[in-house]
């Protein structure tokens, strides 16, 4: 008895100066966990196919799946589902830079349980900066930094597991024809 849901939406302002387009945004996705793994149904939202870059922030540090974040630390389980928030900022200089910046707030659908009295969802803070230069029509090269910071569902609410901040640079040819 499968039961899985998914959310997501943006909204944002675009804004032109010149040559110059900027746009402030919020972004909202939320895909359901299953609250009991040991009843009879599954009310976690299973994907047909698997994730692209950059759904939840340039690190990818999660996905979009009931499915557990693979990150371990802090007891975390399988199907706690994620709930994520973002606010951000892009600007395009003339055809060929784009800049941009996001914040990013990660929970699950459903709680950690540590014990029968403490349980936690907040999985942590992401923060991404990145560039991207249009060579030409073809061609994008892109350069990424993400940090991403760790919260008690998966360090532990006791400070069970690590909590330092993950960090990744990235970078990237894309080549389209």
């Amino acid at each position: 008895d499968a039961g899985g849901s998914v959310i997501e939406g943006w909204i944002g302002w675009n804004f032109k100066s010149g040559k110059n387009t900027h746009r402030v945004y919020a972004r909202y996705t939320a895909a359901s966990g299953d609250d009991d793994a040991a009843d009879d149904t599954d009310d976690a939202f299973r994907p047909l196919f698997g994730d692209f870059h950059n759904r939840l922030g340039h690190g990818d540090f999660f996905q979009v799946s009931g499915d557990s974040t693979q990150l371990g630390g802090g007891g975390l389980v399988t199907d706690l589902g994620i709930n994520a928030f973002a606010v951000g900022w892009n600007g395009r200089f003339g055809d060929r830079s784009e800049l941009g910046a996001e914040y990013w707030s990660f929970t699950t659908s459903e709680d950690v349980v540590f014990s029968p009295t403490v349980s936690e969802d907040a999985l942590g803070t992401e923060i991404d900066v990145w560039y991207n230069y249009n060579y030409s029509k073809n061609l994008t090269f892109s350069a990424s930094l993400s940090q991403f910071s760790p919260d008690d569902a998966l360090t532990g609410v006791a400070a069970a597991a690590p909590d330092d901040t993950v960090t990744r640079l990235y970078g990237q040819a894309r080549f389209r024809f």
